[in-house]
């Protein structure tokens, strides 16, 4: 059950954005994890859309908790961190050849004791199909899975999966001391940025490879206090440098140092904001580190998806 939006319930940033709040899902149609556009941030931090050999889509979700949502077609299953896991295991097992069948587990603990059903079934059908199947319904028997319809995956099909699974795990939900922030990748190799804006909803913000690149080289800049490259200033004018402008995909950003780097006083805060004041975060010093070590992971995504080169722009 959905709580009413309060907004008593949810601080506002120093800037009057809101701060935390659970909310709604984001996505499309083919998504089957109840997507909507309610307010708070949203159960699910990213999605990827993976075509198909044979046609037809093998969509994921990822939750904040570090669940996955499997939709194949025909059905969904929501699987735990642990579970989500299990289920690349499965595909990397059973797609590279080292089993012929791999029944993915869940264990629910009841009143009577455990109780251990098979959520998804991934089999090898030929040299280089496999197929994938999923519960038609909680608790369903193993027969049931066993003759629920199914995809075929290629194993070029696999090669887009392991992908699509590098680019989810580079779904990051940060506390900045300020309200969560969520960073991730699209499927069309965008970075973006997740946070609510002032009606509670939440506003996205997508930056090509390039305009990323700038935006952390300027984050750079502000914390070590130089320009040593002269990227964004030249001669005197890059030695203390705590703001940087510059222009991205969706207009000029600002990237500004207050205080100390990664200090803990009540005035240390990154702020890398829009100019239009559409979209903007703040950054404590004290939740910095989180921040740079989810962009580090993000950039180290976009990498290993050969879109995208941290010196670029």
């Amino acid at each position: 059950m959905r709580h009413p939006w309060n907004e008593h319930d949810h601080p506002r940033d120093r800037r009057g954005r809101f701060g935390h709040g659970a909310g709604g899902n984001i996505g499309g149609a083919s998504h089957p994890s109840g997507h909507g556009n309610g307010r708070g941030m949203p159960d699910i931090v990213s999605t990827a859309d993976v075509s198909l050999s044979k046609g037809g889509d093998l969509s994921l979700d990822r939750h904040a908790d570090g669940g996955l949502t499997v939709y194949n077609g025909h059905s969904s299953v929501t699987l735990d961190r642990s579970e989500a896991h299990d289920f690349n295991t499965a595909l990397n097992s059973v797609g590279w050849g080292g089993a012929d069948e791999y029944w993915v587990t869940r264990v629910e603990s009841t009143p009577s004791g455990n109780a251990i059903s098979n959520v998804a079934l991934l089999r090898r059908e030929d040299d280089d199909t496999v197929s994938l199947r999923l519960t038609p319904r909680p608790g369903a028997t193993n027969d049931e899975l066993r003759n629920a319809p199914a995809v075929q995956l290629k194993e070029r099909d696999l090669g887009r999966i392991e992908d699509a699974n590098m680019q989810l795990d580079s779904s990051f939900r940060v506390d900045t001391g300020n309200g969560d922030v969520d960073v991730f990748i699209t499927d069309d190799h965008k970075f973006g940025i997740r946070h609510l804006g002032d009606d509670g909803r939440p506003v996205e913000t997508l930056f090509d490879a390039k305009s990323f690149s700038k935006i952390n080289q300027a984050i750079n800049v502000v914390y070590e206090g130089f320009d040593e490259s002269e990227r964004f200033y030249k001669g005197a004018a890059a030695d203390h440098v705590t703001r940087v402008d510059l222009k991205t995909n969706v207009g000029d950003v600002r990237v500004e140092l207050f205080g100390t780097w990664r200090g803990t006083g009540a005035g240390d805060r990154l702020e890398i904001m829009g100019a239009d004041d559409s979209w903007g975060i703040a950054i404590d010093g004290s939740k910095q580190e989180a921040w740079d070590d989810a962009v580090s992971e993000v950039e180290n995504a976009g990498e290993g998806l050969n879109f995208y080169d941290r010196l670029m722009g």
